[in-house]
């Protein structure tokens, strides 16, 4: 196998547009909060919160 190689990574990655497919989005190079929200308060002291 040859050492050398034409390929040269781009100095800064970024994700290709959406080409359309259903499932093209679910893989996103994105870690985090997408969107930023005040969580609400429950009525009991100990309260669970689903993030869905």
């Amino acid at each position: 196998m040859s050492t050398e190689s034409s390929y040269t990574p781009p100095e800064v990655w970024s994700q290709a547009e959406d080409d359309g497919n259903k499932w093209a989005s679910i893989n996103r190079p994105v870690s985090g909060a997408t969107h930023e929200k005040p969580r609400s308060n429950g009525e009991h002291g100990l309260q669970l919160y689903s993030l869905a």
